[in-house]
């Protein structure tokens, strides 16, 4: 069954919300894919998956870390 992701089955919605509203550094398409399909969660609102993301340099790999870390901070 395809799990369909929205606000409530992936945090990765509220990572992209915080870089464009409060950073004001939008996400690429790229980093807001891996937001949202890394930010899963389970049915009792435990992450999914353990992330580790590789990025080679100058893909602006330091927004995406930004982003990530103000959320979770905020």
């Amino acid at each position: 069954m395809i799990k369909v992701l929205a606000g409530e089955t992936s945090y990765g919605f509220d990572v992209e919300e915080f870089a464009r509203d409060t950073l004001r550094r939008p996400l690429d398409p790229w980093q807001r894919w891996a937001a949202i399909h890394g930010g899963e969660l389970l049915p009792d609102g435990r992450p999914r998956f353990r992330i580790l993301l590789l990025i080679a340099r100058q893909n602006h790999a330091e927004r995406r870390g930004a982003s990530h870390a103000g959320w979770s901070v905020a």
